[in-house]
């Protein structure tokens, strides 16, 4: 991670355990709280499809959330943070659970190598940090640590539709990748694309299922909120995109 990104993460740290903290930009902690709710049901649900429970990694925890939603039913949880408040936040929240068995350490993700038998490995929200070179190195260690049929589950903010894939240099380092910018770096480190979805579809998706309470009907009445979803992309040029990917 680009030095002046992991002093703003740290920052970020201090100013306390909130949805707000590790959400640059956003003003409302309920609508922040709403949409990462549902983010991290669509995950858990490709999690369940996709993969085994044995040994979750999470690798950028912020203060534990996903963690705790996604890991909870895990045989191991390991994971870390560059801010030192994050973590003592995201250990905390896992003591809460029933999880005091979690080991969260605070470190770059670059740096931290020291994990084995990775069932699921979760970047949540951290590549875009990293230059191309920085998201080959985490992949290789991540390809050489995952047992075979484990995932990578990421979710990054990407370039959409019209809008230009950016790198930008301030306030702090940051790569804007179009989602087939993803797709390649991980097809170079032997991954390739299991499911992909952008948050308009994922939201549309999940208020679907809780209207109707999960029942049979859903995936036939969700196809038309989900389609005018992705439509929608057409007037955005930002937007956070979540991906499933499997060694090849």
């Amino acid at each position: 991670m680009v030095s002046d990104a992991k002093v703003f993460w740290e920052q970020r740290g201090q100013r306390g355990d909130s949805a707000l903290s590790v959400t640059p930009g956003a003003t409302s902690e309920r609508r922040v709280a709403w949409a990462r709710a549902r983010l991290q049901n669509w995950t858990l649900e490709r999690l369940h499809r996709h993969a085994r429970f044995d040994h979750y990694v999470d690798l950028g925890c912020g203060f534990g959330d996903f963690t705790a939603v996604l890991g909870r039913e895990a045989r191991r949880i390991t994971a870390c943070d560059v801010s030192p408040e994050f973590v003592e936040a995201a250990r905390s929240r896992l003591a809460a659970i029933g999880r005091a068995d979690a080991r969260v350490d605070v470190s770059d993700v670059r740096s931290f190598v020291d994990y084995q038998d990775a069932s699921i490995i979760y970047f949540g929200g951290v590549m875009t940090y990293l230059d191309d070179d920085g998201v080959r190195s985490v992949l290789q260690t991540a390809s050489e640590r995952l047992t075979p049929g484990g995932i990578i589950a990421a979710r990054d903010w990407c370039a959409v539709r019209f809008g230009r894939e950016t790198t930008n240099q301030q306030p702090w380092f940051s790569v804007h990748r179009r989602p087939e910018s993803y797709v390649r770096l991980f097809r170079e480190a032997g991954f390739e694309l299991v499911e992909e979805a952008s948050s308009l579809v994922m939201y549309a998706e999940q208020v679907v299922r809780e209207g109707l309470h999960n029942e049979p009907a859903t995936a036939v009445v969700a196809w038309l909120p989900k389609l005018l979803a992705s439509a929608s992309l057409s007037l955005m040029t930002r937007c956070s995109v979540s991906f499933v990917y499997r060694r090849m």
